[in-house]
């Protein structure tokens, strides 16, 4: 098994993604703010394919809290696949798990976590995630995960 097939196996949602020229800085790598993009990009084709499934008007996730470890430099051209998965459900917040697989270096270059808050809109202070998406997350946590 390559370790993008092994990669991909452990991962419960990928979505892929085109390094371009222009995301590149004065370093000749990928800017380091683009790397937060890659997240938005993950998070929005998650969004778009399972969490529209199990629409509610009391879902409104905002982005509390986010990180990146940066492992390796990523250059033009590359094929990145973005890796997400579900480390903790609580009361009103999911935890992300990112991670960027180079198939240029045939490796996890940056890993990131994102603490998402649902808030009701009105007052904007955190509600409780309806269970349709707890349900939802339980099935893109890794087993390593479940066992916390």
């Amino acid at each position: 098994m390559t370790k993008l097939e092994e990669f991909l196996a452990n991962t419960p949602f990928t979505t892929e993604r085109k390094v371009y020229w222009g995301e590149m800085d004065a370093m000749q790598h990928v800017n380091n703010t683009q790397y937060f993009r890659y997240f938005e990009d993950l998070r929005t084709d998650f969004s778009e394919q399972q969490t529209s499934k199990v629409q509610s008007p009391e879902f409104n996730p905002v982005v509390a809290e986010i990180n990146c470890r940066f492992l390796a430099a990523i250059h033009y051209p590359d094929l990145l696949y973005l890796g997400l998965s579900i480390e903790h459900i609580g009361n009103s917040q999911v935890i992300h798990r990112y991670d960027i697989f180079s198939t240029q270096q045939s490796a996890v270059v940056a890993t990131g976590v994102a603490r998402m808050v649902n808030i009701d809109l009105a007052s904007g202070k955190k509600q409780t995630l309806p269970d349709t998406h707890k349900a939802l997350f339980a099935k893109f946590m890794k087993p390593e995960a479940r066992e916390q």
